[in-house]
């Protein structure tokens, strides 16, 4: 029971970390390890550029981590060698998003970084892209 309790509470935190790098349009996040021992600090990458916002601190968790690996497909008990994966997830709009994750080891700990990329089908008439028939 215990267990199903904390993996909703860890989804929602995932939740309302994901409503948020929506609502900023940014196209990745960064978790890393703090100075202090259970300390995560989180920065989103927007136009560019990485920024850290105060408001991911309260949503950031070292159980977030670990679920986010599991979802992936990650071998959560691998710390200090870097893995890929990726999965998908919907909006409450229904929009599509991919999101790619790559847990690379540093010497405070584990650093996850979220790619997220919005998939579309795009299905663009070869004349649209510049080429024509007698190409």
């Amino acid at each position: 029971m215990c267990h199903a309790v904390e993996e909703v509470g860890v989804s929602q935190q995932w939740q309302e970390l994901f409503n948020v790098v929506l609502r900023y349009g940014a196209s990745d996040i960064h978790l890393e390890p703090g100075q202090q021992p259970d300390q995560l600090l989180g920065r989103l990458r927007i136009d560019g550029e990485l920024q850290t916002l105060p408001e991911l601190s309260s949503l950031l968790s070292s159980q977030l981590l670990l679920h986010r690996k599991l979802r992936v497909g990650l071998d959560i008990a691998v710390r200090r060698r870097p893995q890929d994966g990726y999965l998908q997830q919907r909006t409450p709009d229904g929009q599509l998003y991919e999101l790619r994750l790559s847990s690379l080891p540093t010497e405070q700990g584990e650093k996850l970084v979220l790619r997220l990329l919005e998939s579309r089908d795009l299905r663009l008439d070869l004349a649209k892209l510049g080429f024509y028939e007698d190409d």
